[in-house]
């Protein structure tokens, strides 16, 4: 049996992102009633949800009460502190390794997600973007250049090396040896970092072009360039980076990412949503879809068939088995602002 029940208008609170959380009241003690399902167990304060439960053993006169879990705490399994501002994040095993701005790499221990603990840190200018490659944490540090970590003691973290840059790091991708760096007003930036020690610049690409984002899939690279919207470029040679393609993207793109199987790029919008763009033909890129968020769309994160997209004050989840349209399937208000999203099994962080 399904029974449909919907709310009203949640008109008070004092988070506008709240969610509120179901249990059952039914009017007989002695009702033999079994659940197999409800869905969505959540819903935003201030907006109507029609919530459907699968079962046995209810009926017209059973009754579902919603109250406000205005700290989440059906959702939020755990919380910590940072000192500084959390710009980006990255999970690997038991451990988060975050670029903290001003408090530079944080190291928090999250084998119990429900009490993380910090283990060790390491100051740098203004942390804004992190990638973990074995002992190795490379920090994009705003003006401060790349930062080059060795985590191998997690509880000291110590500074191996450091390299100047144009502009400021503002995201970075490591791979093989190889660091991509979305310096801002200093464009990207491709860096040998084979020596620890002795990091060195390889080449640069679009001078003159604020870039905000990269994201690297084999020999391509996937760049924010801020006037000219998606840029996709060949980095076979690194030393000689050159390029594919173009899409505008109309308006602001604060982060991207890419479906590699698919080949589809997703691009967080800001206030015009989150786009699609096919780019199964890199030379002649074109926009799939267009899904409307009711925040800022910032960084999407894609797994499978859903895209987990930092929405600014919520994460919104997104269901893409069609990716030509895109469905919100889950939201959940925060109460400060997201920048970057990392998910390992059922864990977001």
């Amino acid at each position: 049996m399904v029974r449909h029940f919907r709310t009203g208008r949640i008109k008070e609170s004092t988070f506008n992102g709240c969610i509120f959380s179901l249990f059952f009241c039914v009017s007989t003690v002695l009702a033999d009633i079994s659940v197999d399902k409800i869905y969505p167990t959540a819903g935003l304060v201030g907006e109507a949800l029609q919530v459907s439960i699968t079962g046995s053993g209810f009926d017209a006169q059973t009754r579902v009460s919603m109250y406000l879990d205005s700290a989440n705490t059906r959702l939020i399994k755990g919380n910590i502190n940072a000192q500084g501002f959390a710009y980006g994040i990255q999970v690997v095993g038991n451990l988060a390794y975050v670029a903290d701005g001003n408090n530079g790499l944080q190291i928090i221990d999250v084998s119990n997600s429900s009490a993380p603990v910090l283990k060790g840190a390491v100051s740098t200018q203004l942390a804004r973007d992190i990638a973990v490659v074995a002992d190795r944490a490379y920090i994009a540090d705003d003006s401060g250049g790349l930062v080059i970590i060795d985590v191998s003691l997690v509880t000291e973290p110590r500074i191996i090396s450091t390299l100047a840059l144009p502009g400021r790091a503002h995201r970075i991708s490591v791979v093989n040896g190889v660091a991509y760096i979305a310096a801002y007003e200093g464009a990207f930036q491709i860096v040998d970092v084979s020596n620890d020690n002795n990091p060195s610049v390889l080449s640069s690409f679009g001078q003159q072009a604020t870039t905000l984002e990269v994201v690297i899939v084999d020999n391509t690279a996937y760049v924010v360039n801020v006037s000219q919207g998606i840029e996709i470029v060949d980095i076979t040679s690194p030393e000689n980076p050159s390029l594919i393609g173009v899409y505008d993207i109309d308006g602001q793109s604060l982060g991207i990412d890419v479906d590699v199987q698919r080949k589809l790029v997703y691009v967080g919008n800001g206030d015009r949503g989150m786009k699609i763009i096919d780019v199964a033909n890199p030379a002649e890129p074109e926009l799939l879809a267009v899904l409307e968020t009711p925040g800022i769309a910032h960084t999407p994160l894609v797994l499978g068939d859903r895209v987990y997209l930092n929405d600014f004050n919520s994460l919104q989840i997104v269901d893409v088995v069609d990716s030509s349209k895109p469905i919100i399937t889950g939201e959940l208000g925060v109460p400060s602002a997201l920048y970057q999203i990392d998910v390992v099994g059922d864990v977001a962080y």
